[in-house]
């Protein structure tokens, strides 16, 4: 009786018991969000109560609780509670090999692989033997990493449901994200430059150092791409062919905000960034399918962005005969339009073509500000959505890491690693070689008055549509096994080139041999439970950053052998350090 006169008083005075209810409710649900999704989800939820009602309001808040409640790491969980599981999972995997690996190393593959299954994590793929796999499912490195991965793209799938990514707040990734991709930015940086390498002729320098004369430094990226793309256009004038334009756009429902004021999209079907890539991806593959078997070639450039939601969209610049134009304007519309073509503004802006006029710019110049956008922001003040450009590269750069998005693609045409490695061949080793390997080589050569002429690559192996394993031009590649942090790993690396007409005479290619260690001084210090990391060969300046340069602490950073495995089966397949005689990879005989 007094409960019931003491509640009678609080709701004379004003006091709501429902919205008392819904206020706790409301706590208990968002308790565990990152502070910025809980005080704007309870205001969100505050919206719509008031425009819509509290159902509507409660079903909306309950939707993003239980796809954070999916979330195989909590959003909101630290890197140093990452480590904490990742730890925790590898425990399990190693007591599952024990139980299991009496049995042989497939039956324990299978049952670590339901661990990773059920901890939302995508096993090692079938290619990788056995040993190599149960090896990686045990290792707590290899959780941290995919557990990383796999946290950072549900949180921005959660960030992109609570409307936080489009133009009027966080462009193309959210600031949670952001931050994330910054950070592994800034601690890869201190790891390189706590990294040296010492060449066969004792040259000191550390891998940031490496790393500005490589492809990682932008601008040489940008100016590589830019001498593809003029090689491909100096090919498409010399045969006569047209060049066309075009972009193509998902289908409404994939995309989360309006594109003229950021509000909310009422079709959109929560499809996420990575997604929409794989509907693009699945489409030109069509597309190209339906161009072979009406045997239509094309060539040129595919450029993937991102909208200012996140939803990727692509630029295409191809090349293809003037007799063929029609065909590939209609093929590429009709299989664009085949998803919800009569939603509204599908015909007009799901896929757009220009015919690229040599009277009004060239191919160079069309796709120059796409490349700059999104490599080094050369040429560019202002994206389309008038955002600053460092802003503008750093946001699309880890949009594109984030979601696993390639943001380029050459169609056609040959590798880009025969480019490169004819490039490192010394002039006498092809004073014999086949006229297409000469011309090759010189065109690769840059000189004080000409640049690289990578249309004479392109001419040398036979053309721009000839298929990769008909060029005449060919890459050599010899493999060894060596011990790895997974066991025995077979090394394939290209070694020079070869023509198609003599594939035992291989015009060999220079590399430097580098050796990796940590520099001395407190960072170095971290890493000095390994003293052989500083006496492992290593080629090439791409691929001079080893385990010692991935921030592993010393006992991780120890050669996988034997002794490593706690359970039978693991073991190498030869004594450690011994090698197979490298095996030439030559095409046919």
């Amino acid at each position: 009786m007094g409960r019931i006169s003491n509640l009678a008083v609080a709701v004379r005075n004003g006091y709501d018991p429902f919205e008392a209810q819904q206020r706790d409710w409301l706590e208990d649900t968002t308790a565990k969000w990152p502070a910025r999704w809980k005080r704007d989800a309870i205001t969100r939820h505050s919206q719509l109560c008031t425009t819509k009602s509290h159902v509507a309001a409660n079903e909306w808040l309950l939707g993003i609780a239980d796809q954070v409640a999916a979330c195989k790491i909590a959003p909101n969980a630290s890197d140093s509670d990452i480590t904490d599981i990742a730890s925790k999972l590898a425990k399990r995997a190693n007591s599952r090999a024990a139980r299991w690996s009496t049995l042989g190393l497939a039956e324990a593959r299978r049952e670590i692989d339901k661990l990773c299954i059920a901890s939302g994590i995508q096993p090692p793929t079938p290619d990788i033997p056995d040993s190599g796999a149960v090896a990686r499912m045990t290792d707590a490195l290899w959780w941290r990493r995919k557990l990383r991965r796999e946290q950072g793209r549900e949180r921005e799938a959660i960030a992109i449901a609570l409307g936080y990514v489009h133009k009027k707040r966080d462009i193309y990734i959210s600031a949670e994200s952001f931050a994330a991709e910054q950070h592994k930015v800034r601690r890869n940086a201190d790891i390189l430059k706590g990294t040296e390498a010492i060449s066969e002729d004792g040259e000191i320098v550390t891998l940031s150092d490496l790393a500005e004369h490589s492809l990682s430094n932008p601008t040489l990226r940008r100016g590589e791409m830019m001498v593809r793309i003029k090689g491909y256009e100096d090919v498409s004038r010399e045969r006569g062919h047209a060049g066309l334009f075009v972009t193509l756009t998902c289908p409404s429902r994939m995309h989360a905000r309006l594109a003229s004021t950021g509000a909310s999209n009422p079709a959109y079907d929560s499809t996420t960034p990575r997604q929409a890539q794989a509907y693009l991806c699945n489409l030109w593959e069509d597309i190209r399918s339906n161009f072979k078997n009406r045997y239509v070639d094309v060539y040129g450039l595919r450029i993937a962005e991102a909208h200012h939601d996140g939803t990727p969209h692509w630029h295409l610049l191809l090349f293809v005969s003037p007799l063929h134009v029609d065909a590939v304007r209609n093929t590429i519309r009709r299989y664009a339009l085949a998803d919800s073509p009569d939603e509204a503004g599908a015909q007009q802006y799901r896929v757009k073509f220009e015919n690229i006029d040599p009277l009004k710019g060239s191919a160079v110049q069309y796709v120059a500000k796409y490349i700059g956008k999104n490599v080094d922001g050369t040429g560019i003040d202002l994206d389309e959505n008038g955002v600053l450009a460092a802003e503008s590269l750093a946001r699309v750069t880890a949009w594109a890491r984030l979601h696993g998005i390639r943001q380029f693609q050459f169609i056609g045409g040959p590798p880009v690693g025969l480019w490169r490695e004819i490039r490192r061949i010394k002039a006498p080793v092809i004073a014999d070689a086949p006229e297409a390997i000469g011309s090759a080589w010189r065109a690769a050569q840059k000189a004080e008055d000409r640049q690289a002429d990578y249309a004479g690559l392109i001419r040398a192996v036979g053309g721009p549509t000839v298929k990769r394993a008909e060029q005449a031009i060919q890459l050599a590649t010899a493999s060894d096994e060596r011990p790895g942090r997974y066991g025995w790993q077979t090394m394939v690396k290209p070694v020079g080139v070869f023509h198609l007409d003599k594939p035992r005479r291989v015009y060999a290619s220079e590399r430097k041999v580098w050796q990796i260690r940590m520099r001395a001084g407190e960072f170095g210090r971290r890493f000095a439970g390994d003293p052989a990391a500083a006496h492992r060969p290593w080629t090439r300046v791409n691929n001079c950053a080893g385990r010692a340069a991935q921030g592993f602490s010393g006992d991780q950073l120890r050669p996988m052998v034997g002794n490593v495995i706690p359970f039978p089966g693991l073991g190498p397949a030869r004594p450690p350090g011994q090698t197979e005689t490298p095996n030439f990879s030559l095409g046919p005989p």
